[in-house]
């Protein structure tokens, strides 16, 4: 099997939890416990597994970027856009004006990592922000699905239950 062909979605969402992953971040220590369902016995992750995974931030920024942009100038945008510190190892997802292009910048230890992925047919659904948001903090579970092609504008989170804290 061919695992650089551009189609394999498998290869391509592994690359990116790799460079993720890579950060040497530990779980937040209030991670719940692992449970028992039926996505872990066949050795998938819950969506609240995934959630709480690591303890990296990430951000969308919500305005158009010119894709030329490179590591610095990006950097800057983020600062800019988030408020947020460009070396703290968080994730900053920037998208083209026709919505067919993504780069995330991350901080990795000793450099930026710049992730840019191009799609060959369709848009990237974004989740809607506000008159005047600039960004927007989703979830890593947020970030698989934005990857994956699904629409986050739809997602519609169902209340659930929550055990308190102690």
């Amino acid at each position: 099997m061919n695992t650089n062909h551009p189609t394999n979605t498998t290869a391509r969402a592994s690359a990116v939890s790799s460079a993720i992953s890579a950060t040497d971040h530990s779980p937040t220590p209030s991670a719940p416990p692992m449970t028992l369902t039926p996505a872990s016995v066949l050795g998938l992750p819950s969506l609240r597994a995934l959630d709480a995974w690591h303890d990296v931030r990430i951000w969308l920024c919500t305005g158009a970027t010119d894709m030329r942009r490179s590591f610095d100038r990006l950097a800057s945008m983020a600062q800019e856009m988030t408020g947020e510190d460009p070396l703290s190892g968080h994730l900053f997802i920037f998208r083209n004006r026709t919505g067919d292009r993504l780069k995330i910048l991350h901080w990795d230890r000793d450099g930026y990592l710049l992730i840019y992925k191009r799609l060959e047919q369709g848009v990237f659904k974004l989740p809607a922000a506000h008159e005047g948001q600039t960004s927007l903090q989703i979830r890593p579970s947020e970030l698989a699905m934005l990857l994956d092609g699904i629409d986050l504008s739809s997602i519609k989170r169902g209340k659930r239950y929550q055990r308190p804290m102690k």
